[in-house]
């Protein structure tokens, strides 16, 4: 994100040590300096006076000083997407799984609801006028597009249909993102015309730049603009990706999939097939395809529009539960049997986000979490047994983002990965009913799995090392101190749209290979940024 005044650039990066940093950079200067007490550090933006950066990070909006010093906690922002500090000294901001809208003075102090819209479950990615009253926002999913709000006001209007990012550059445009949603492979940054008086679009959008860095489930794209007439947008979005096999020293064993980017594997019992994820170049929604292990060939298994994801396999190995996402609806789970086209049947049907994560080696229970405005990620249980009336009932709710959750093999302990510390860490209660938790990780971890013994817990940390945790599961659980594996270059290191968000690795059932979504050549996954000093330059004539 670049300052007002065009002078600076502030981004996140990992640093030499894996940590987690805000770094601003002078647009003349080829160096960047990190800013200390920013770890954990996401979506910043400026201050008005390009004095003051405001970022999120452990579950707190925060603003530290250009020049350095320690960071200013402003007020609690769990699971945040984006903020803007607008002239009257106040910032807006979304947070919650609701993405919902709050406001808070920039000296800090308790957030305030903003109004909804009544149109859309989420608001996000918000961004001040000059005036510092009216702001814009994306809202989703009833009705995509780009919303003027006002402070102090519950009306909103719908000023674009179908654009995704939003920034406000003057002497009076909209810099949105189009064609992300549209179906385009590449989308551009276009600038629409509008009165910043009557906020009305006031002609034809033209074209400024592109490809442009998008992620779809965040509905973000990734560009800033100052006041100044410097515009600063990422190339890339995430680079090329490959299922691969490594033993437990880190070596590879070998591809399976061919050079087509999948991501999060679910590997079949009999570890024959892979089923994963693979976004779809015209509808630029993810499917899913089913890898033969050996032979490489990759029949589609959805075919629809929406987007389908976390694939969960049954015991048998005959059937899939997995994630699906229509227009105007959150995504529920559905089943389907291997091999057949079509035939699909809803197993939950909420106005809630439903994520699948894992099936009990008994066949009894899928285990998935559901986002809640009111506590987050939660984890339910849904029963799968034969001549089940397939009940559901919630596992673990709490304040906290509870997700990913695996069964033992044995079926009486449940891994997960919480954030109840501030960061996310992997934890183990019993099942079926949720006993007093076990950290398993430190220092950070996500993305559990067993063995298949259920002797051994996988995690991986936050630098991206594979770990691994010896257990004892009897009817007290004793876990050993992590043990690192070795050093992954998993996806989820290099721009995925949240860390942690999928399993992007499967085990083998002897815990001694792994199929990790590795990144195929990390020499070329550094994003690049392009900065465009004079984008004016190239519109037509007002």
């Amino acid at each position: 994100t670049i300052a007002p005044d065009g002078r600076l650039l502030a981004f996140v990066a990992m640093g030499p040590d894996d940590r987690q940093l805000l770094w601003v950079r002078p647009l003349e200067s080829t160096s960047a300096q990190s800013l200390s007490g920013s770890e954990g550090a996401a979506y910043p933006f400026w201050s008005p006076d390009s004095r003051f950066i405001g970022f999120f990070a452990q579950r707190k909006l925060k603003k530290i000083a250009v020049t350095g010093g320690p960071p200013q906690i402003l007020c609690d922002a769990i699971q945040p997407r984006g903020g803007t500090w607008g002239r009257t000294g106040v910032i807006v901001f979304s947070a919650g799984l609701g993405y919902e809208l709050y406001r808070v003075s920039a000296e800090g102090g308790v957030a305030s609801s903003v109004p909804a819209d009544g149109k859309n479950q989420e608001r996000a990615w918000p961004f001040f006028f000059p005036d510092g009253r009216h702001f814009l926002y994306f809202g989703r999913p009833q009705k995509h597009g780009i919303y003027l709000a006002a402070l102090e006001s519950s009306e909103t209007t719908l000023l674009l249909e179908d654009y995704v990012g939003v920034a406000y550059a003057p002497p009076g445009y909209l810099l949105v993102l189009k064609g992300s949603s549209k179906g385009a492979q590449a989308p551009a940054i276009f600038a629409q015309p509008i009165d910043p008086e009557s906020f009305e679009i006031a002609g034809e959008a033209s074209a400024v730049a592109e490809p442009v860095a998008y992620a779809p489930g965040l509905g973000r794209g990734a560009f800033s603009v100052s006041e100044s007439g410097a515009l600063v947008y990422a190339n890339i979005e995430r680079p090329a990706t490959q299922l691969t096999w490594f033993d437990r020293s880190g070596k590879a064993l070998g591809d399976v999939g061919g050079s087509v980017s999948y991501y999060a594997p679910s590997l079949s019992p009999d570890e024959k097939t892979v089923a994963a994820s693979r976004v779809d170049p015209e509808t630029q929604t993810p499917d899913l395809w089913l890898i033969d292990a050996a032979r490489g060939v990759s029949p589609r298994f959805t075919f629809d529009p929406r987007e389908d994801n976390f694939a969960v396999w049954s015991p048998g190995g005959d059937r899939i539960v997995f994630s699906a996402q229509s227009q105007g609806t959150p995504p529920n789970l559905f089943q389907k049997a291997v091999g057949a086209v079509g035939g699909e049947e809803q197993l939950v049907k909420s106005r809630f986000n439903s994520q699948s994560s894992d099936w009990s080696h008994d066949g009894r229970f899928v285990v998935y979490a559901r986002r809640d405005p009111q506590t987050q990620w939660d984890l339910w249980v849904l029963a799968m047994s034969e001549g089940a009336d397939r009940t559901e009932r919630p596992y673990l709710r709490s304040n906290a983002n509870e997700q990913l959750a695996q069964f033992s093999p044995d079926g009486t302990w449940m891994a997960y990965v919480s954030d109840e510390s501030g960061t996310n860490e992997v934890y183990v209660r019993t099942f079926p009913e949720p006993g007093t938790s076990e950290q398993v990780s430190t220092s950070g971890g996500s993305q559990p799995r067993w063995s298949g013994d259920g002797r051994e817990l996988f995690y991986i940390a936050t630098d991206g090392r594979l770990m691994s945790v010896s257990v004892k599961s009897g009817q007290k659980f004793e876990a050993s101190a992590p043990t690192p594996l070795f050093k992954t270059q998993i996806a989820d290191r290099f721009g995925a749209e949240h860390n942690g968000y999928y399993h992007n690795y499967a085990v083998s059932r002897d815990g001694k290979r792994f199929l990790i979504t590795t990144v195929k050549d990390e020499s070329n996954a550094v994003p690049t940024a392009t900065v465009f000093l004079n984008w004016l330059s190239v519109l037509p004539r007002r």
